[in-house]
């Protein structure tokens, strides 16, 4: 089984002033608030505020291998923005973006990281801004567990998308200790929750925002439910600004209803790795999990051609030695035909029967023999039995049969069975010898 290792960084993990000092993701007391979840999406266990070792150290009490790492990031560390772009123009995208977003930072535009989602819209295209120095960091500290990296995505992002009661997309906000997260079609931001409320103000009067018809003013809350009462003053604070407020109390951590959002919630998820950060995804992992698999596969595969090509060749030789006694039968019966082989024995048979039917209603000779060979074709224990000789007299309309059986049981149960057909049978003679019977079957008309 595999999972996943979702990990959120102290918000002082990215407030450093110094985020070039590498060393920092290094420090043994950096903590995180972590889950794990099975990749179908249950959870397995938790924890907040633990240290890398402790993290590791309950990783390997329970002997879990296969562990992917979702890093999640602060979203106060980061820019969620969106720009217009001409759809013909986005086909050079990676080269207008740095050009398009640098009136909206205070840094050099080498010094951030640029990512882009896709958003259903042509001329809208949300992007996310980091600064390089803590991608940086963030990409050590998280590949320092020893885990292959999914991905690092802003933990803001993964708010579920609020539906309001008309189907139009809302806004989500979400209460988190001092901080407050707000999510809506367009971006993203986290702030603290007590300028919540102004920045709302400021969003929902914003032309740009309230002229979009995705856009509106219907706000969906998450606050823990044992926390609700507590933060009833920021509540109220964007009761006074937002249309309408929906509280959806909930009683997971933080982390872990990020991760069952995550999980369960369409939404543009902004993995910041991207460009120089991809994460190379070791194939030989996959191969391993499958070899197995595809060795058991492809021995059954061969056995299964062998066993086919086996039955071909015994069917194959099986047909050949019936063809043979075919023929055999029909020159024992027309010695005078010499255009016959193996290949045509069917046809001429055929031929002769179709003439015989034409003689008279009952058929005679080879209507006879056809009944026989019928029912002889049709015993169960037919490899015990061999056509001896056949005599057919015309004057009285009988057609002698003899043959050597194993039993006299066999001889009477084919007796019987051509009886059944219509005809007249009599066992002529059984004469009971070392190891099986001769005997004489005459068949005629009734």
């Amino acid at each position: 089984m595999s999972y996943k290792l979702f990990l959120l960084p102290a918000p002082s993990f990215v407030a450093s002033d110094d985020v070039s000092d590498l060393n920092l993701q290094l420090d043994e007391g950096e903590i995180f608030d972590w889950c794990l979840y099975s990749h179908s999406g249950e959870r397995l266990a938790s924890g907040s505020q633990d240290s890398r070792n402790e993290i590791n150290r309950i990783i390997a009490q329970n002997d879990l291998k296969d562990i992917q790492v979702v890093g999640l990031v602060p979203a106060q560390a980061v820019l969620s923005t969106v720009v217009s772009i001409p759809a013909k123009q986005q086909k050079y995208l990676s080269q207008a973006l740095p050009f398009v977003v640098e009136e909206q930072l205070a840094q050099d535009i080498e010094d951030v990281h640029i990512v882009t989602a896709r958003s259903g819209k042509k001329d809208r295209i949300p992007v996310v801004i980091i600064e390089q120095g803590i991608m940086a960091r963030l990409m050590s500290c998280f590949g320092s567990f020893g885990f292959p990296l999914q991905g690092i995505f802003p933990d803001a992002a993964l708010l579920p998308e609020a539906i309001s009661e008309n189907r139009e997309y809302g806004n989500s906000v979400l209460i988190d200790g001092d901080y407050a997260s707000f999510k809506c079609v367009s971006h993203f931001i986290k702030v603290r929750k007590n300028t919540l409320s102004l920045y709302l103000e400021h969003l929902f009067s914003d032309p740009e925002f309230s002229g979009r018809k995705e856009n509106n003013r219907a706000v969906k809350l998450y606050v823990n439910s044992a926390r609700q009462e507590s933060e009833a003053i920021t509540i109220a604070s964007i009761e006074q600004v937002a249309e309408t407020v929906s509280i959806e109390p909930c009683s997971l951590a933080t982390i872990e209803f990020l991760a069952e959002s995550f999980f369960h919630a369409p939404f543009l998820k902004f993995n910041l790795c991207q460009g120089q950060y991809r994460v190379q995804h070791d194939s030989n992992s996959l191969w391993k999990k499958w070899k197995s698999v595809v060795v058991v596969l492809v021995i059954w595969l061969v056995l299964q051609v062998g066993l086919n090509i086996g039955k071909g060749i015994y069917h194959s030789r099986e047909a050949t030695e019936l063809k043979a006694q075919s023929l055999a039968l029909y020159q024992s019966i027309f010695p005078d035909e010499k255009r016959v082989t193996t290949g045509n024995v069917s046809r001429f048979l055929k031929s002769k029967l179709l003439q015989s039917g034409k003689i008279g209603n009952n058929g005679g000779f080879l209507a006879s023999l056809s009944l026989v060979g019928q029912e002889f074709s049709k015993a169960n224990t037919k490899k015990d039995m061999e056509l001896k000789s056949l005599n057919y007299n015309a004057q009285r309309g009988e057609l002698s049969v003899e043959l050597q059986v194993g039993s006299l049981q066999q001889l009477d149960a084919l007796k019987t069975a051509i009886s059944n057909q219509g005809s007249e049978v009599k066992i002529g003679s059984a004469v009971k010898e070392k190891g099986f019977v001769r005997g004489r079957l005459t068949i005629s008309e009734r």
